[in-house]
């Protein structure tokens, strides 16, 4: 186990690496006759390279290169206000000079007590803001020449325990292990925040299954994390080595580690892994502590056997397609619906910087609620695999909600990239769930703002349309003579060209849409703003909402006869573009033809949009 009670997590995404130390107002003498002498500081039992006697274990010196080129920069702009060149507000003394830091018997140096305090979390004091995590760890890192990291665990709690791998491997003649490493990647003095992706392809000729997935740890100093991906499209073009700073797409989830972790081992059985299959292997580089030369084999080990027994699969309920806005608060939430008996093995919730709280409940098909996990206190680096066992029937829900706590000034929105967030859960389950795993139900109520280039609905009741998927071209339109007025929508369709979406096939049966929006066609102008959630379903319990919203205007010039029409001067991405339309009493129809590529839009024909007068 490692020096707290539970492991440490892993940053899966992405960390910020803007470096801050003391903040302004927070370094007065209340810090000192807390916890400030230095025999205090040396007692320190959680990894900093101080002993109890004051002396040390290490013959660290920290690197005069790395203070030089990014850290006394950003000492001096965060701490400048108590510990610059004259010292305020009751601080001992000045932290700007790289020699008064490092002078002195080693364990006793300013340098020492530094990351003492920033372990013991002294400093900041309490009741001040505190450093992410990772500003946090880099100094420490810097501060002890990489031997010590910083504890993820403060304020955070968990009512699930962390899912454990046996200690050792398994050992029979049956299983063949295969590594997956980084084969001597030259890590750069100065580097802080690399992402970087090796592809390996499975070496297996027969359907094998992975039984156990444990990192491979060679140069400590500067390795942060480990991601294993695998490929969901065999039609993505992948380098061997490529930077990868976000989740590269067509990609699921097998495996993530950080300092602390462990391994993860199926007690029955194992994950299915074919032939050709393709894998990423993310290594997060944090080389705070200026290692020259450094050169890292670390990565990824597998553990496979015969394809028997029990196989698992990766299940990835969680809301899509929210943002937070700057300064705010916000909790988002979604379900996913059991198309058949399921038993979950283990879970790891998974937020990125802003998140606060996660939690799963189970709400069972005759109303009871279970709670499958919480966690508190979220740390990005702190995401770890916990035993969650529990048995779903046909008809159960898991019901994701996640809270975020935006203290940026920008919007944050849901994404895999540095800055974006995510609310999933990354679950082992059986049987294993077909196509990509993904499973997002957002009910079927739809929050309704006029877009940028819709009219003013504050006294217009608009309804919820319905809609549906069809697998045909759309009709031709007749056009006719379009009255001034304004409309709400009634229905939408999607005329499809497949119902083949990445590696699943869609059930449009099953899939659905809701819409609710305005047009209006009043003093020559049009004006279409419409939000949209379409309800993807496919086979067992993929199922994929994802909520739009269509905005655009302009001047109206209509072709009755030939069924057409044009906008100009128009707002919105559909600016001259060329639209169908037909009219019938009092409803008009609008057929729009994307334009865009990727994703959905690669199988959607046309759009077709029924509106009803809203004065008829």
């Amino acid at each position: 186990m490692s020096r707290f009670s539970l492991s440490h997590g892993i940053g899966v995404v992405c960390s910020l690496l803007l470096w801050g130390f003391l903040v302004v107002g927070g370094c007065g003498p209340s810090s000192d006759t807390q916890e400030g002498n230095t025999s205090q500081d040396a007692g320190v039992t959680d990894g900093v390279s101080v002993t109890p006697e004051g002396t040390s274990s290490t013959s660290c010196v920290p690197s005069k290169s790395v203070w030089d080129k990014t850290v006394k920069d950003l000492v001096a702009k965060r701490c400048n206000q108590c510990h610059g060149e004259n010292v305020n507000y009751g601080a001992p003394y000045s932290l700007i000079d790289y020699d008064t830091l490092v002078k002195g018997e080693i364990g006793k140096r300013q340098v020492d007590r530094i990351a003492a305090r920033m372990l013991k979390k002294t400093m900041p004091p309490q009741g001040t803001p505190q450093l992410p995590h990772t500003e946090l760890d880099t100094l420490v890192e810097w501060a002890t020449c990489g031997e010590k990291h910083a504890d993820h665990s403060i304020g955070f709690t968990s009512t699930a325990n962390v899912f454990r791998a046996p200690p050792e491997p398994p050992k029979s003649g049956d299983f063949e292990k295969v590594d997956m490493l980084a084969n001597k990647f030259e890590v750069g003095e100065h580097i802080l925040d690399l992402y970087q992706c090796f592809t390996f392809e499975a070496p297996n000729q027969v359907d094998r299954f992975i039984k156990r997935i444990e990192t491979v740890v060679d140069e400590s100093r500067v390795l942060h994390h480990t991601v294993l991906l695998r490929v969901t499209n065999p039609n993505t073009k992948l380098e061997k080595v490529f930077k990868c700073r976000g989740t590269p797409g067509d990609t699921q989830y097998m495996y993530a580690w950080a300092p602390g972790g462990g391994a993860v081992e199926f007690p029955d059985g194992g994950v299915r892994m074919k032939p050709g299959d393709r894998f990423i292997v993310q290594i997060h580089y944090n080389n705070g502590a200026g290692v020259k030369n450094a050169v890292d084999s670390s990565g990824i080990r597998i553990y496979h056997g015969p394809a028997k027994g029990t196989e698992y699969g990766m299940l990835v309920p969680g809301p899509h397609t929210f943002s937070v806005p700057p300064k705010s608060d916000l909790t988002v939430s979604s379900s996913c619906t059991m198309g058949t008996k399921t038993r979950i093995l283990a879970n790891m919730p998974h937020m990125h910087e802003i998140g606060s709280e996660f939690v799963q409940k189970i709400k069972r098909k005759d109303g009871a609620e279970e709670m499958l996990i919480l966690l508190t206190g979220w740390s990005f680096e702190f995401q770890n695999f916990y035993e969650t066992p529990m048995v779903l029937e046909e008809g159960d829900k898991i019901v994701t909600t996640c809270t975020f706590k935006n203290n940026l000034d920008i919007t944050v929105k849901q994404g895999g990239g540095t800055k974006d967030e995510m609310c999933f859960g990354f679950l082992y389950v059986t049987p294993p769930p077909k196509g990509t795993g993904y499973c997002n139900e957002l009910g079927d109520q739809l929050n309704y703002k006029p877009g940028k280039c819709g009219v003013d609905a504050s006294s217009i009741f608009v309804p919820i349309g319905s809609g549906k998927f069809v697998l045909e071209k759309a009709p031709a339109f007749k056009g006719g003579e379009v009255p001034q007025s304004k409309w709400v929508v009634k229905e939408t369709t999607l005329f499809m060209n497949s119902n083949s979406y990445g590696a699943i096939e869609l059930d449009f049966k099953k899939s659905h849409i809701l819409s609710k929006g305005i047009l209006s066609t009043e003093g020559g102008k049009l004006h279409l703003d419409v939000m949209s959630r379409l309800a993807l379903r496919g086979p067992d319990t993929l199922s994929f909402d994802t909520d739009s919203q269509s905005s655009f205007s302009g001047d109206l010039k209509a072709d009755a006869k030939a069924g057409t029409f044009v906008l100009e001067n128009g707002c919105g991405d559909f600016d001259k573009s060329t639209f169908q339309y037909e009219v019938n009493g009092n409803t008009i129809t609008i057929a729009i033809t994307p334009k865009g590529k990727g994703g959905l839009l690669d199988i959607i024909d046309t759009i077709v949009m029924t509106f009803e007068k809203i004065d008829s």
